[in-house]
């Protein structure tokens, strides 16, 4: 019989069966034709329940048959217990749904490769004394005097820019890239074509598929058409396929245009690093030897800088997974994450396995029976295992719509300054890994009971035993397990949730309250004369209803633009400190304190005395006790006049030990207004937005308004990391406490089931009803105690390696792990409360009869 035939009558069943019978009657009515007795003919052929299995087996595959029977027996059983079903299914499914939605987003952001040709032989090239980027200059050096790449290309930092179609004008996501940056990574165009070197200065762009089906509607004809990106125009010369986001994952540009985008100062000035770089190696070469190159021609690129310095600040990287700042800042609170998912579904596995321990139990007589009449102990194995696998596959089938909606609300957080776009959702590797642990966790909970039960059936099945079983052994295993790690995830959740709140309680030295802060965008080569600018939308922003104060800035609140080289006066050192560029009335409308001095002023325009405000911790460390106003400060071989003193506060991230910090006037620099910032009375900020968003314009036609948003929202979007940790560890515990209530009442129940003779006796000859409790919470008191042991050393163990995630709270803080404790005895006393409350109010009489 054929392969295929044999495949065929595997899902046949009863079909099969009765051609079989009719074969075998066919044979038995032949012999009797020929003259045969009828009870010797059938007599001949023997037991036709040997010949049906026999020729059955003969004719399908065996094991596939097998399984198919025990997967329609397995559902079976299951659906007459719905109540344990849908328990299991839902625990099940959260724990994989969270632990594939995590997955998913880790994927993308820090697992998968490029989508390009050959990634694996990228590599990133960077320079830590700059934040990672490289000039023009430098980066044109590099890309023709390299003997170890085949291609060195550079993209700059994605910024929202003004993009006119026509006359339609909307904020789009733009980067200027360098003209062999397409054919670099090995990408190619779906319409049109991609940069060549020729185009690495012309006015040409390219646009992603996503931006040329929203704004171009998939119109071939937007290849050729003109467009203003940033007030400079462009031509439209391809389009992306479908997927391709950039070298970075997490971005997604709209537009990619040619070095035409930043202005020709930025493109001969080696003091504008703006470029981040890849490449890729020529065959034979490596990474090491990338660096010796790149380091050498950089050396010669730059005559004042010694290759020593120059060699330990250039890193060359592999780059098959891309450039990403959100990898360098996500990677270990979502491994952090991952870890905590994983917890919460061992806790989902070791609870069903004594839910799936008692339900063996209650089917020791069905077990018994099988075994009675022949059934192999690997035989019931198979089947329990079977059944435990179909468990997993219903927890994985749910399990997929939660990491659909878990990865999804996952890049709804806050995780940085900027949107985050990834790649997740429903894929095949999604699918893979939800089948990989779908398995495991069945053959995990599923294992050892089915084990114990096959191991147990022929001995136990052929009697009820009455009485008591003790809660120690497999099942006081389980539960000890279930409590060391919900101790574990407790208090890591406590950890993590007092980080975040220790973040934004803390003293940052500003009132985020109420609010707005606003991106100027200024038309590409237009320099606003300050002087008029900043008085007039000072003057209308402020006249608005409902404003109390408004004020300007280059970098703004939380958002430093970098550092200057000063001498302070006394000192004959020249330091690198932090600074920023602020308008009048910007200490009270960001809502710091001075200390001593005055705010800056309108007056504090060019024609006056230059001025500075410092921040505390500047004045300490050069002034010491004495009094820092009227001191100077040298910048720019100008004398800067120090007129106050501001309360220290964070500047670029919560987590920063605050650094000696510089205030300069707008007024009195070119540096330019990057943002203004406004706080409201008693409306809340975006009530006022759009006012203020027209008002921009209105006040100068070459400025518009770029992303608004309040204050309240940068700091959370700071906060992305921890929020990301914390509210998760948050829900992952609350999770956890469901299944260990539910662990702890399954056991005492089925304890106190197992002695109700006992019981009934106990209260028969006079046992009081605390007795009864305490002796059915005692069973359980000793597997508590033992499980939170084992927790807190794992407690302290898992501390240490969080440390760096934390703020505030130390690792081995005796709050939060005695809180956890706590909670966790609470919960146990709860769970466990019940059945013995239950046992308790037993009635001898009855228990007696029965």
């Amino acid at each position: 019989m054929s392969l295929w035939s044999r495949l065929v009558n595997v899902v046949r069943g009863d079909h099969l069966i009765g051609e079989i019978d009719e074969e075998l009657e066919s044979h038995v009515a032949e012999a009797i034709a020929h003259g045969r007795d009828p009870e010797e003919a059938r007599r001949a052929f023997g037991a036709p329940l040997r010949h049906r299995e026999a020729s059955r087996d003969i004719r399908r595959i065996v094991w596939l048959g097998d399984f198919l029977m025990d997967l329609r027996y397995g559902a079976r059983m299951l659906r007459r217990q719905p109540g344990f079903l849908a328990a299991a299914v839902l625990s099940l499914g959260l724990g994989i749904g969270a632990n594939a939605a995590i997955f998913s987003v880790i994927d993308a952001a820090l697992l998968r490769s490029l989508p390009v040709s050959h990634p694996e032989q990228l590599v990133t090239v960077s320079d830590s004394a700059t934040g990672g980027n490289f000039s023009y200059p430098d980066y044109l050096a590099l890309r023709q005097g390299t003997r170890t790449l085949s291609d060195l290309i550079a993209a700059s930092f994605m910024v929202k820019v003004p993009v006119g179609i026509g006359g339609d004008v909307d904020q789009a996501s733009a980067k200027a890239v360098s003209g062999n940056y397409f054919t670099g990574l090995g990408v190619t165009s779906v319409l049109g074509r991609v940069f060549v070197s020729a185009d690495e200065v012309e006015p040409v762009a390219v646009v992603s598929h996503d931006y040329w089906r929203r704004r171009f509607n998939e119109s071939e004809k937007a290849v050729g058409q003109p467009v203003t990106i940033d007030g400079v125009p462009f031509t439209v010369i391809g389009v992306t396929p479908v997927g391709f986001s950039g070298e970075a994952p997490g971005e997604s540009p709209d537009v990619w245009t040619s070095m035409a985008l930043r202005t020709r100062e930025m493109r001969e000035g080696r003091g504008y690093s703006w470029l981040y770089l890849m490449g890729r190696l020529k065959p034979g070469s490596t990474i090491e030897q990338a660096h010796a190159d790149l380091a050498s021609l950089l050396v010669q690129s730059r005559p004042t800088s010694s290759p020593a310095e120059t060699l330990s600040r250039l890193h060359v990287a592999p780059g098959a997974r891309g450039l990403s700042a959100l990898r360098d800042r996500f990677s270990e609170p979502l491994q952090v994450v991952m870890a905590l998912a994983a917890i919460v579904l061992l806790v989902t596995c070791t609870n069903l396995a004594g839910l799936l321990l008692t339900r063996g139990t209650a089917r020791r007589w069905e077990i018994a029976m099988r075994v009675a009449i022949g059934a192999s102990r690997a035989r019931v194995l198979r089947q329990l295992l079977t059944e435990s696998l179909l468990l997993a596959a219903a927890g994985g089938a749910l399990g997929i719509a939660v990491a659909v909606w878990g990865s999804a609300a996952l890049l709804r957080l806050p995780l940085g300054d900027r949107p985050v776009t990834l790649g997740v959702g429903l894929n095949l590797r999604m699918l893979a890994f939800i089948g990989a642990i779908s398995i495991v966790a069945g053959i995990c909970f599923g294992l050892a009971p089915a084990w114990r039960a096959a191991r147990g059936g022929a001995i136990r099945g052929s009697s009820r035993v009455v009485g008591h079983e003790r809660v120690w052994g497999l099942r006081g295993a389980l539960i000890a397990v279930q409590v060391a790690l919900s101790l574990v995830l407790l208090a890591g959740s406590g950890m993590f949730v007092r980080t975040l709140r220790n973040l934004e309680t803390q003293d940052v030295g500003f009132r985020a309250e109420h609010v707005l802060l606003v991106q100027i965008v200024s038309e590409r080569g237009y320099r606003p004369v300050l002087s008029t600018l900043i008085p007039r939308l000072l003057e209308r922003v402020s006249g608005v209803p409902g404003v109390a104060s408004a004020s300007v800035a280059v970098g703004g609140t939380l958002r430093t633009i970098g550092g200057v080289i000063v001498q302070v006066e006394g000192s004959t050192s020249r330091d690198r400190l932090s600074a920023d560029w602020v308008g009048p009335d910007y200490v009270r409308t960001a809502g710091m304190t001075l200390i001593a001095g005055r705010d800056f002023s309108l007056a504090d325009d060019d024609r006056g005395q230059k001025v500075v405000i410092i921040n505390q911790t500047m004045a300490r460390r050069y002034f010491g006790d004495r009094d820092a106003l009227g001191r100077r400060v040298l910048f720019n071989k100008d004398e800067y006049l120090i007129v106050g003193v501001a309360k220290d506060a964070k500047y670029v991230d919560l987590r920063e030990s605050t650094p000696p910090f510089v205030y300069f006037p707008t007024l009195q620099t070119r540096s330019g207004v990057g943002n203004l910032e406004v706080r409201t009375s008693d409306a809340a900020p975006p009530a006022l937005a759009a006012t203020i968003l027209r008002l921009i314009h209105d006040v100068d036609p070459h400025l518009s308004a770029g992303t608004a948003m309040t204050l309240s929202d940068r700091i959370d979007r700071k906060l992305g990391r921890e929020h990301l940790v914390a509210d998760l560890a948050g829900f992952f515990g609350i999770l956890t406490m469901a299944l260990l209530s539910i662990g702890v009442y399954g056991t005492l129940a089925y304890s106190v089931g197992q002695r109700t003779k006992e019981i009934g006796v106990r209260v028969a000859l006079g046992a009081r009803r605390g007795s009864i409790v305490w002796m059915v919470l005692r069973q359980i008191a000793g597997v508590v105690a033992v499980g939170t042991v084992v927790g807190a050393v794992g407690v302290l163990v898992v501390g240490r390696l969080v440390k760096p995630l934390l703020f505030g709270v130390a690792p081995t803080d005796p709050w939060t792990i005695g809180s956890a404790f706590v909670l966790l005895v609470a919960i146990a006393v709860l769970a466990g409360g019940l059945p013995a409350r239950a046992a308790s109010r037993l009635d001898p009489a009855t228990v007696l009869r029965e």
